[in-house]
């Protein structure tokens, strides 16, 4: 029988493992590649490689549109990386408490398993948030708009490679692991985010104030992984809700929340000549 593992990270709550196996991953990646003696990289690790490269070339793109905005966005893409790191290794403690103060290299480990998209999440926001310090309201919120679909993109890349696999299916043509049929938790997570980077792409340049693109990545992430969330094997928190799902559902209600209340800031305080107005308007 497949195992029920705790949640993960990076996005994906820790799915099945092959019989005396560990947990797998879609694609072909090895699971830990020794580079010089104990430091290595995962197989993880070489997708979410991947996606920050995809994201910041698509980064690049939409900046063609807003130079008002490029060099913040770009200066900022360091210290976003280091947050998600730090908190999202800080909050994973709480399902997979993996970190051990004394074994210095276990902090900075970066695989499947060893983040919280909870914690990665704001702790990348917070740290785009102190980078831009002293810039007006509206301004970092235009930042934050460009980072939105170049993130969502970075994830749906990363996603092919998180070591998990769904929840036993009877559906047809399902991949077998162990002769057991499996939900493709990496095929809907990199289609469903990428659709998500997508809309957030013909989004940008049609907003409706500052901040719209970030609050509309806040709440269609977490709500996708949400959904997600009932295809993967989980201990429940608050049935039938894992831990996973239940962070995902807060923070898919502060990002809806956060839209209303940016949106009725935007109609009292957006008038024509004022510096909100001024930087929400996207460039065609």
């Amino acid at each position: 029988m497949l195992d029920r593992r705790e949640a993960n990270s990076a996005g994906a709550p820790t799915g099945a493992r092959l019989p005396g196996g560990a947990a797998m991953a879609l694609l072909p990646l090895p699971q830990y590649i020794p580079v010089a003696g104990p430091f290595g990289v995962s197989g993880f690790s070489i997708a979410a490689a991947a996606g920050i490269a995809a994201g910041r070339l698509l980064l690049g793109r939409l900046l063609r549109a807003r130079p008002d905005v490029r060099a913040e966005a770009v200066e900022v893409i360091l210290p976003a990386l280091v947050g998600a790191l730090l908190l999202g290794r800080l909050a994973n403690q709480v399902v997979v408490p993996d970190l051990r103060w004394h074994q210095p290299l276990t902090w900075f480990a970066a695989s499947g398993t060893s983040l919280s998209y909870a914690g990665a999440l704001p702790g990348a926001g917070l740290a785009v948030w102190w980078s831009l310090r002293g810039r007006p309201w509206a301004r970092r919120l235009a930042v934050f708009d460009a980072l939105a679909p170049a993130a969502a993109l970075a994830v749906a890349v990363g996603w092919l490679g998180v070591p998990a696999l769904g929840n036993p299916t009877a559906v047809f043509r399902a991949p077998l692991y162990g002769g057991i049929g499996v939900q493709p938790i990496q095929l809907y997570g990199a289609f469903g985010f990428a659709a998500i980077a997508a809309w957030l792409v013909w989004a940008y340049g049609r907003s409706d104030f500052p901040g719209q693109n970030l609050v509309t990545f806040v709440a269609l992430m977490s709500a996708f992984r949400f959904v997600l969330g009932f295809l993967v094997p989980a201990p429940p928190l608050v049935p039938p809700w894992s831990a996973a799902q239940a962070a995902d559902a807060v923070l898919a209600l502060l990002g809806m929340g956060a839209s209303l209340v940016l949106q009725r800031s935007a109609r009292t305080d957006g008038a024509p000549g004022s510096d909100s107005a001024a930087v929400d308007g996207d460039a065609p």
